[in-house]
Order: structure tokens, then sequence, then C-alpha cells
């Protein structure tokens, strides 16, 4: 059998299991990116360093609903987690070896975490309600470009992690083409 000949039954006997491995190696990046960018975030770290500060007036506004902050937050800390539900809207999507990591568009209300924006009512002590809560109507891709033009950028990667996102991929690729080619 010529050289010529060898290849291409390798490429025959081997191609459907590396696109698939290329594949699988290009979603278990995306999970990783996607949880990396989630977690750098919530310790209040952009793509370009720290987040930019909150304002003054906005950190009075989350003083006096704190109930509705998340977990992993405090009304002075700027990490883009009012309510967690920027952070849990993220999603990767893998197009052949290639991922994009988007945020669910879905009306705030309806999308991830919703349940956290309430309408609140209050009754004074002369019996009167008085709404104090709300619904917000912007959908998470707004609130993405509303913390971006802010100066709080978190979906990028920086370059020490786009080198370590190249190291991580290709010490998969190495592990997952070994065992094809055992």
């Amino acid at each position: 059998m010529t050289p010529e000949e060898k290849i291409r039954d390798f490429k025959v006997k081997y191609a459907k299991r590396i696109k698939e491995t290329l594949n699988d190696v290009a979603k278990i990046a995306a999970e990783k990116t996607m949880n990396d960018v989630i977690a750098r975030t919530k310790s209040g770290i952009g793509s370009n360093g720290q987040l930019k500060a909150l304002s003054a007036k906005y950190i009075g506004f989350r003083r006096r609903w704190s109930a509705f902050l998340a977990k992993d937050t405090s009304p002075a800390k700027s990490n883009l987690t009012a309510t967690g539900q920027l952070l849990e809207a993220l999603y990767y999507r893998v197009v052949g070896t290639r991922f994009f990591i988007k945020v669910n568009t879905k009306k705030r209300s309806e999308g991830l975490g919703g349940e956290k924006l309430v309408t609140i009512t209050k009754t004074n002590k002369k019996g009167k309600k008085k709404v104090v809560g709300y619904e917000s109507s912007l959908n998470n891709d707004q609130v993405r470009k509303y913390t971006e033009d802010a100066g709080r950028e978190f979906l990028a990667l920086s370059e020490k992690e786009k080198e370590d996102l190249r190291k991580f991929t290709a010490e998969q690729l190495k592990i997952m083409l070994s065992d094809i080619l055992k």
C-alpha cells in the first residue's frame, strides 16, 4: 500500500471521530470559558481589570433594595450581580470548532432569575398599600450593553485568558486524539 493510500484510508477511518473530538473539545472549552468569565466577574474583575466602581446613587438604591441582591454581592460591590440574572443568563453556542458566549435576551421578568424581580407592596400604619418594587422591562442583552457602556465590560477575554484557553484546548486535543489513535 502506498503512503497516499494509507493517508486516504486513515482519513476515511478516522475523519468522523476526529470531527466529533474537535466538537467535544470546543464544548469543553466553551463551558470552561463561560464559567471562568462568571467567576471572574463575580469577583469584581472585568475583561480589562477591576470593574468600574458603582455610583453613589446606585449604591444607595442597592442598599434600599438589598433584599433583592444576589447572595454573592453587597450594595457597594461592582460585580454585575445585583440580582444575579445577567450572569445566570449566559450560555454558549458551539458551531463546528468555534464557540460563542451569549446572553439570553429574554425579558428579565421571564428569563432566568426572574422570580427576584416582582412588584412589592407595603402597607403603612393607616392600612394604605403602596407599591415599592418593580419589574424590569429591560432584557438581559440591554442590561449587558448598559453595563458595558458604563465601563463594566465582562464578556471579552484578556490576552492572558486567550492564551490560557489556547493551552487548555491544546491539552484537551492531545488527550482526546491520543485516545482515538490507540
